[in-house]
């Protein structure tokens, strides 16, 4: 079982890792060195967030098509990895840093295309995940414990990139670094697409054809066609955002994953703003490390205190941390004194 384990590790890490930079670097990047067009940028934003709220969904359709090698999680992560790693490099080379309008044209290409192949293989992850762990509560716990080494050893990136680019001062070195990822992320995906349990995609195309001789059998009952499906899926669609709990619960996520969101983007800027060189020296071993304790801290956090969150439950967790992110605004309110302003990163982060 060690095999599929380490597929999963090493998946998470090759996808992590692409996405911690992407995630800390794209805005500052685009706006301080491409000078990316205001209107550009918003109009990207706006795209790239309807995108990004679709293809997770489409894409989990289009894997779970029958027939379909899209079905096949191994050949996915390994086949869509050099995809990923091609579009992640082609979005920190520039087409012109006048401003002009191909860069905001370039911004529009770079985000869909990477969060295409993104979505993509995190869709298959997540399936491959599942079906490896399924009905097995010891090897899930094991995965998971893959699967958070995978994400703090990724962490490690954004306090490298910092002290090494000085703060993106050294945009070739930023560069050279992110290549660098690039080749480390399409290794781990391809390794983990070839050791993975190649038993559960056969299992899966067993399942496939034995469905398929059933619903060929003259006497069987036929499944619903097409258009019954739209309409079955359009019913229980209906039935589900009519609750009011649900409502809450999408909505609640929506503003707090915004609000997270906004942070990790802009949390280079705004620290390189607020915070006096004195305190946090630009390109600084100081900036490095706080950038690392603001990414690296939620995951030590949940680490640490397993017990504490399976004995108090996880829902109680979740409803605690968004009290806590709530009042932390407040501390804006004592936005003169950097200090306050440090803690309420690390608080709402």
């Amino acid at each position: 079982m060690r095999k599929p384990l380490l597929s999963i590790g090493l998946s998470q890490f090759g996808l992590s890792v692409l996405q911690t930079l992407f995630m800390f670097y794209y805005v500052k990047v685009y706006i301080n060195q491409f000078h990316v067009n205001t209107a550009w940028f918003n109009i990207a934003q706006t795209l790239f967030m309807f995108w990004n709220t679709i293809n997770d969904p489409i894409f989990g359709y289009l894997q779970e098509i029958r027939g379909s090698w899209l079905k096949n999680r191994l050949l996915v992560i390994k086949w869509l990895s050099p995809l990923l790693v091609a579009s992640f490099v082609f979005m920190w080379i520039p087409w012109d840093t006048t401003g002009s309008d191909w860069e905001g044209i370039h911004l529009i290409l770079s985000l869909f295309l990477y969060d295409a192949f993104f979505s993509a293989i995190g869709v298959a992850w997540g399936a491959l995940f599942a079906d490896t762990t399924r009905n097995q509560p010891a090897v899930r716990v094991k995965a998971l414990k893959y699967s958070q080494i995978a994400i703090l050893l990724s962490v490690f990136s954004i306090a490298v990139t910092e002290k090494l680019s000085l703060s993106l001062q050294n945009f070739k070195v930023f560069q050279a670094i992110c290549l660098g990822a690039a080749v480390l992320s399409l290794i781990c995906l391809w390794f983990a697409g070839q050791i993975g349990d190649k038993s559960i995609d056969k299992r899966s195309e067993e399942q496939d054809l034995h469905e398929f001789l059933l619903e060929n059998e003259p006497d069987s009952e036929k499944s619903p066609n097409f258009s019954e499906n739209v309409e079955n899926s359009v019913k229980l669609t209906k039935e589900i955002v009519s609750q009011r709990q649900f409502l809450a619960i999408v909505f609640t996520n929506f503003f707090h994953t915004a609000r997270s969101i906004a942070h990790m983007n802009f949390a280079s800027i705004i620290t390189e703003i607020v915070i006096p060189q004195e305190i946090l020296p630009s390109g600084s071993v100081k900036l490095s490390l706080f950038f690392m304790v603001l990414t690296l801290g939620p995951q030590l956090v949940l680490i640490f205190n397993e017990k504490l969150i399976a004995r108090v439950g996880a829902i109680n967790v979740i409803s605690i941390s968004y009290i806590v992110s709530f009042f932390s605004g407040f501390l804006i309110i004592l936005a003169g004194n950097p200090y306050m302003i440090m803690a309420f990163m690390l608080v709402d982060w």
